[in-house]
């Protein structure tokens, strides 16, 4: 499906991850063009990565439970797969943009703190919805910091490889 929707998105001339630069400066947003690229590039290993990240953060907060780590994997790219599935569609049906990628994750959110929820069968529903919530945020955080240092290192890499050079 990732595929799917990279090639889609590749022969709509779309960018997925679609980031702006925040200056104006050539630099800063031939930069951020590159990371764009780049993101795009390399999206269906980062929906891998993240999946992980998830699922150890749902095992770190669902800890007292029988799950294994590959069943919180499971569910996470179950749930990254319907947000593929729902890129597909906007893809196909030029509606695609920032915005409506935006809505599509915003309103997914709930539905995976529901299916995590209901993935326990035990304890009170109250706490279940309540740790399922906190291992949505434990992995926003997770990847966030691991991305973010992705982002960090290509940045110094790409910037000392461009000062080796001139």
């Amino acid at each position: 499906m990732m595929t799917l929707m990279v090639l889609l998105a590749s022969f709509k001339g779309v960018s997925i991850t679609n980031f702006s630069a925040q200056t104006d400066t050539p630099a800063s947003v031939n930069f951020v063009r590159e990371i764009s690229h780049v993101v795009d590039n390399v999206l269906a290993y980062l929906t891998f990565l993240v999946s992980w990240l998830a699922a150890l953060a749902n095992r770190l907060l669902f800890w007292r439970y029988h799950q294994r780590v590959i069943e919180y994997f499971y569910a996470q790219l179950y749930w990254a797969g319907h947000i593929t599935i729902l890129t597909i569609l906007l893809l196909l049906f030029n509606l695609y943009s920032r915005t409506t990628f935006m809505t599509v994750f915003a309103v997914s959110i709930p539905y995976y703190v529901v299916a995590l929820a209901r993935f326990h069968q035990t304890g009170s529903a109250l706490g279940r919805y309540l740790r399922a919530f906190a291992a949505v945020l434990l992995n926003f955080v997770f990847s966030a910091v691991v991305i973010g240092l992705g982002f960090a290192v290509y940045a110094y890499v790409v910037r000392s490889s461009a000062i080796f050079n001139s």
